[in-house]
Order: structure tokens, then sequence, then C-alpha cells
């Protein structure tokens, strides 16, 4: 059995069980739970602390008690659980996938920008025949279309 599944199911029956409790203590919640199972509030108490308040050590969780957590959920076991919320998974994962191309089309699309902004004003600088070269201890105002052996860079009058 999957860990994460156990996990959801947990959380669902206790979901389930605080919309149908009027106390909403751990305490009260097991025991509510335990009424409609037949799971003893102790076990309970064991699931809450491991999957809800994630402090609990409990092992591995028989088969008779996911089925019964299931069982409290409408469904006839895990089997059945699982069968059911397959498609739920499918949908989440799409949804994913849909949000992850969806992020990087749009940080392709905002360095495409920057890359073209940036590359616009370079060639505007490289063509407006305002560049100089390192001449002797000072900058020279040259052609910037010209090759020179000495890096070329944009004229700056200060």
């Amino acid at each position: 059995m999957d860990e994460v599944r156990i996990e959801e199911i947990v959380r669902k029956v206790f979901d389930k069980a605080r919309h149908e409790c009027p106390v909403h203590s751990r305490n009260a919640l097991c025991i509510y739970v335990a009424d409609f199972t037949s799971l003893s509030s102790k076990t309970l108490e064991r699931l809450y602390d491991k999957y809800i308040d994630k402090k609990g050590k409990v092992g591995k969780q028989s088969e008779h008690t996911i089925n019964s957590l299931c069982s409290y959920l409408n469904f006839s076991s895990y089997a059945d659980y699982v069968e059911k919320n397959e498609e739920e998974i499918v949908v989440d994962n799409r949804k994913k996938n849909w949000k992850l191309v969806t992020n990087v089309s749009l940080l392709f699309g905002v360095g495409l920008i920057l890359f073209l902004i940036f590359n616009a004003n370079a060639n505007a600088n490289a063509n407006g025949n305002e560049c100089m070269v390192w001449k002797n201890k000072r900058f020279v105002k040259v052609d910037c279309t010209t090759n020179y052996h000495e890096k070329v860079v944009p004229m700056d009058h200060n």
C-alpha cells in the first residue's frame, strides 16, 4: 500500500469526522471515528499523530486498518478507493504539468524580451558611429563598423 495514499485516506477520514462531530479535539475525533469503524480509538490516535500532527512513529498499517478507514469513507476497500480516485490523481498531475509548462513559457518569454532589449541597445550603440577605443592613455572616438585590434566600446562622453 502506498504511504502517500494512506496519508490521504487518514486526512479524509478526519476531515469527514470534523464535519460530522461537534467537538474537534483529537481525542473526540478518534472516538467518533472508532464508533463507526472496527478500529480502536488508540489506533486512530496513533494514525492522527503520524499523519495529521506529523509527530508519531507508527509502522506500516495493516490491510484491515486501511480497509476500515476506506469503509468509513464509503468505499468497499482500499482497492475500491484507489480505483475510484485514480482519475483524481491523473487530473492533479495534469494541473501540475500545465503549471510547469506555463511557468517555463513565461520565463522563456521574459528572457527573450530582455535579450531583445539589450541586443537592440547594443546594436544601436554599435551602429550609431559613437564608439571609442583606448589609445595611449586616453579614449579616442572611432567608427563603430570598422574592426580594430583594440576593444571597441560604446561612446561615453564623460
